[in-house]
């Protein structure tokens, strides 16, 4: 099994673009989405620190945005992964449903796990847009309207899997952190390009 990581970018379309699993497909590209727009953000971040070195909030953000980066390229080789699980076993779904049940519940979380990657790019941006410097505006919306599509994206691929589990208590704790971290997502998307553009 190979990692995402590893791939270059040429192999790595490639894959999404196969219909074999385990295989990269809508989670693991929307964990890239996220990935890229933390380095958006991390530019952006030092490109503003060379007009203002001793600025705490921007080098702070700078190493939260790398780990990110880290953090989602791991999260789309563990929504690979999952995934590809689901659909061995959907095979056994009659046979043994609570296993299924259990397959798609863990390969819900990695998707959760994106969703909360948005909020975190977001809530950096908003905290540093002041501090940037002006020539960098322009990457940031770039990383917040990343950010919100991939939110609106992994919200959808949640609600689909949602959809197919019956673990009452499970599918209430998930929609309740969904809504809140997408609500807050959209919140903080709308006051950073209002702020940054007005």
């Amino acid at each position: 099994m190979y990692n995402i990581r590893d791939l270059t970018l040429g192999e790595y379309l490639e894959k999404i673009a196969e219909p074999s699993f385990p295989g990269p497909a809508s989670g693991s590209a929307c964990a890239t989405a996220v990935a890229m727009a933390s380095a958006l953000v991390e530019m952006s971040c030092k490109a503003s620190i060379k007009k203002d070195p001793q600025n705490q909030m921007l080098i702070d953000a700078t190493e939260k945005m790398k780990k990110l980066k880290a953090h989602c390229l791991y999260l789309a080789d563990d929504d690979m992964r999952a995934f590809g699980e689901v659909i061995k076993g959907t095979r056994k779904k009659k046979e043994f449903p609570d296993q299924y049940e259990d397959l798609l519940q863990k390969a819900t979380d990695p998707l959760v796990a994106i969703l909360e990657g948005c909020e975190l790019i977001l809530v950096e941006i908003q905290g540093i847009q002041k501090e940037s410097y002006v020539k960098v505006l322009g990457d940031l919306a770039g990383a917040v309207y990343l950010s919100e599509g991939a939110a609106i994206a992994v919200k959808k691929a949640i609600e689909v899997n949602l959809t197919y589990l019956s673990d009452t208590a499970y599918i209430k704790r998930v929609r309740e952190t969904v809504e809140r971290l997408y609500d807050n997502c959209s919140k903080i998307k709308n006051n950073v390009i209002n702020e940054m553009f007005d």
